[in-house]
């Protein structure tokens, strides 16, 4: 979305620190003309806590179906 990824340093350790201990950045941040919506089911799957995240495929689609129908209407 960004084309940037979600965490970065000056070497693999601090950028696996990033990983483990910083949430992740809002895609928003670097790119502001990203929706809402779609800021959020990224902010999803980027979750630390696995429970957080969607828990299939399914509720995955699931949620940008929902998203596209929202943003036509």
């Amino acid at each position: 979305l960004t084309g940037k990824t979600p965490f970065s340093g000056e070497n693999a350790e601090e950028i696996l620190r990033k990983q483990v201990k910083d949430p992740a950045p809002s895609v928003r941040t670097l790119r502001s003309e990203i929706p809402e919506k779609v800021a959020a089911i990224a902010a999803r799957l980027l979750e630390k806590d696995p429970n957080a995240r969607f828990q299939s495929t399914a509720d995955l689609i699931a949620a940008i179906e929902l998203a596209r129908s929202k943003r036509s209407v």
